[in-house]
């Protein structure tokens, strides 16, 4: 993690790259510092595409706005599970 920075955890539709991603929040005048899509770990998760973006901590709130992500879009904070 960097400094003034955080993780998101966004689940969108099926076959969605990370340049799909990427672009989306940079045509709205984000910047991602990073972009990585999940492998499902489950069946079910099969049916969608998930990915962690790190984003600057200041235009958080403005990411996880409803309005900016098409329907059925999931977005929520990425929470590390500390290492055993």
């Amino acid at each position: 993690m960097w400094a003034n920075g955080t993780s998101l955890l966004v689940i969108w539709i099926k076959n969605t790259t990370e340049t799909d991603i990427k672009e989306h929040l940079e045509s709205n005048s984000f910047q991602v510092f990073e972009s990585k899509k999940l492998e499902p770990k489950q069946p079910w998760q099969d049916k969608s595409s998930a990915f962690k973006l790190c984003i600057s901590l200041s235009c958080k709130d403005s990411i996880m706005s409803p309005d900016l992500w098409p329907d059925h879009s999931d977005i929520r904070d990425w929470y590390f599970k500390p290492k055993q």
